[in-house]
């Protein structure tokens, strides 16, 4: 996956989001037998909810329509069980248990080489950060399925009710008196010459130059609007701001889907709390490819864009931080005292407080995917001129005890 080499702080946040919602599902469900795993079935789109009369498809059930439609008896509690949403998956633990030995095994050589004076790449300091982000990224999704290769059928047993629960709003179209007017009996139309109507769509049809130049234009001003939008988009979709999905005849759920606006009571964790731990990941990724300071480059140019690259996404997250004061208030407000979000207080604070740090992380998400890029370039290129240090082996009888 792009997003996770270009931003694994938000895959780490979309990771812990998925942890916390398959554990608030398999406490709901603990006396249907559920697990975690369960949790994390139904969050990746596992089941699809179909007509019992035609037997037909007709979308993918989110938590929150399939919970609701459970506690209305509109549908009965599938029978699966997890060995068997682990066999559909062709996921076990002696895969995920295999993968993270050899994440340890490669950060162990990466530290020997480093105590025995050995040199490192900047290629394998990367590779190094994203190991220490895999292991937390395991932890969290350890009971995660690795795919939904074949869903579960969720009959719905009342389909008059659920047309009714995805009807379309009302239309707010009101009748007005539109007059149509005839043209005058005494109206002619006379028909153009041939050679005028040719210089008409000659002069309709657009140049070389027009295309060229509404080709620079998008370039320069729609072409990055676009980029940075979609950026944004995907980020919020990852973030613990991302909506519940409308859903009507999809039959898979968003890439990035996990349960939106659960409360510190459902799931024991506050979103606060979510994103410092994120930020504090960030930092951890950041500071290692800070390691690589006095590294040798092969240039001075690529030495200091290495030094600003990784300042500078260490330094991000810090600054993301900030927003967990403001977090832990409002978190505070809302589940301890009660205050509604449309409240003037809830507002006022937001106002006050939040808009100053939000004005100053907006800029951030380009500049942060533009320097992970850089230093993806530049640990790339740079393996064009090694020190001969790089080609020695670790020697590890050095430390094993001998007489």
């Amino acid at each position: 996956m792009a997003w996770s080499i270009v931003a694994p702080e938000f895959i780490i946040m979309w990771a812990m989001r998925q942890w916390r919602g398959a554990r608030m599902i398999a406490k709901r469900y603990k006396d249907r037998g559920w697990t975690t795993t369960h949790g994390h079935y139904l969050q990746m789109g596992g089941f699809i909810l179909h007509d019992a009369k035609t037997n037909q498809p007709s979308h993918v059930l989110s938590y929150k329509e399939f919970d609701q439609l459970l506690g209305e008896g509109r549908i009965n509690m599938p029978e699966i069980s997890e060995s068997d949403i682990q066999d559909r998956s062709k996921a076990d633990g002696l895969s995920k248990a295999f993968v993270l030995i050899q994440t340890t095994w490669f950060i162990v050589q990466c530290i020997t080489r480093r105590a025995q004076g050995l040199a490192t790449t900047e290629f394998e300091l990367i590779t190094v950060s994203f190991a220490a982000l895999n292991g937390v990224m395991y932890y969290l999704w350890w009971h995660k399925p690795l795919d939904v290769q074949s869903t579960v059928a969720v009959y719905l047993l009342d389909r008059p009710k659920l047309e009714r629960a995805h009807t379309l709003p009302e239309s707010t179209f009101k009748e007005r008196d539109v007059r149509l007017s005839l043209p005058a009996e005494d109206a002619k139309e006379t028909p153009g010459a041939p050679e005028d109507v040719q210089a008409d769509l000659t002069s309709q049809r657009p140049n070389i130059a027009s295309r060229i130049k509404y080709f620079l234009l998008f370039l320069l001003f729609r072409g990055p609007v676009l980029l940075i939008s979609s950026i944004y988009r995907r980020l919020r979709e990852m973030s613990i701001y991302a909506e519940e999905p409308c859903i009507t005849t999809e039959t898979h759920l968003p890439a990035f889907y996990a349960i939106p606006d659960i409360s510190e009571a459902q799931s024991g964790w506050p979103e606060a709390n979510m994103v410092a731990a994120a930020a504090a990941f960030g930092v951890l990724f950041g500071g290692i490819h800070c390691i690589g300071w006095s590294f040798i480059f092969p240039s001075l140019s690529e030495q200091k864009l290495w030094r600003v690259c990784s300042a500078l996404i260490t330094a991000i997250p810090v600054v993301v931080l900030l927003m967990h004061p403001l977090m832990v208030v409002l978190d505070y407000m809302q589940e301890t005292l009660g205050v509604e979000e449309d409240s003037k207080i809830y507002e006022a604070v937001v106002l006050v407080f939040g808009v100053p740090v939000l004005l100053l992380l907006l800029p951030l998400p380009p500049a942060y995917v533009i320097a992970r890029l850089a230093l993806l370039v530049e640990a790339t290129i740079s393996l064009r001129d090694i020190p001969p240090e790089a080609y020695m082996q670790v020697d590890w009888t050095s430390f094993l005890p001998h007489v």
